[in-house]
């Protein structure tokens, strides 16, 4: 019931969420499905998982999605644990993906922005359980829009157009490369190179020039680092006139010797 109650006065657009006690939400919500007019296409974000698509695919599959949503900073907008019905694609604003083990607090494992997408495992696992759940939690990180994907919407346009189903097992691959690799640094190296590594990484996700708004706190949960050995090192960091820091944001100063320290980039 808490959980329920939290989506509620956040806004969370999952349609798992009960309707009252004992019940679930099992028609599709009235979202509505908005077909955008042509000369939005070159004004909106492209989605990454869909950019090889040829264009008639890109835009069948961009006008199934529902009209944008927008969530406030600090708004959940999926629960793990939770059915997932729907799959997103960032818009606008970055999105922190948390997972959380038994009592601990969740540890932010990922930032997303736009372009990305998320949400699309528990709609594959749909073809063999009853109730797929989420097996994360995302929150916006900033003011955030998101387009929502229906999962029969999916189903639909995965028959129609195999090539999306190949786009969406090949992000999949891709992120267990990328995985692989985090694992790697979190066991063999050292935290310099680590933090090197994710504000990287965070580059990417924010955008060139742009400023990192994150917390030490979430950096090192990100890097899989206590929050005294990143403090030391993004105080080293600085000093060194690698990046700049105030408040709750990183400038990258050097792009360059970062990725001389990130040496597997």
């Amino acid at each position: 019931m808490a959980v329920v109650l939290l989506a509620r006065q956040f806004g969370s657009s999952e349609s798992h969420l009960p309707a009252g006690p004992g019940q679930l939400r099992k028609h599709r919500p009235r979202a509505g499905v908005h077909m955008p007019h042509d000369s939005m296409y070159k004004r909106a974000v492209k989605w990454k998982l869909l950019e090889h698509l040829p264009d008639e695919q890109y835009r069948e599959v961009r006008g199934k999605a529902t009209k944008p949503a927008r969530f406030r900073r600090n708004s959940p907008i999926v629960f793990q644990g939770g059915e997932g019905q729907w799959m997103y694609f960032i818009e606008e604003g970055h999105v922190a993906v948390k997972v959380g083990r038994g009592r601990e607090a969740p540890k932010m494992i990922r930032v997303l922005g736009p372009g990305d997408h998320f949400g699309e495992l528990a709609l594959l696992r749909s073809a063999a359980v009853e109730r797929p759940l989420r097996n994360a939690y995302v929150y916006a990180l900033d003011d955030v829009v998101l387009y929502q994907l229906w999962g029969a919407d999916l189903d639909e346009l995965r028959s129609k157009w195999p090539a999306v189903t190949a786009a969406i097992l090949n992000a999949l691959l891709e992120e267990i490369d990328r995985l692989s690799l985090e694992l790697d640094f979190a066991k063999y190296e050292i935290a310099r190179r680590r933090l090197a590594h994710q504000l990287l990484y965070l580059e990417e996700a924010y955008g060139s020039g742009v400023a990192i708004q994150l917390s030490a706190q979430d950096i090192g949960e990100l890097c899989g680092l206590s929050l005294m050995s990143v403090e030391d090192e993004i105080l080293e960091l600085k000093a060194r006139g690698l990046i700049e820091r105030s408040d709750t944001k990183i400038a990258i100063l050097d792009h360059d010797a970062l990725k001389q320290l990130d040496r597997r980039r």
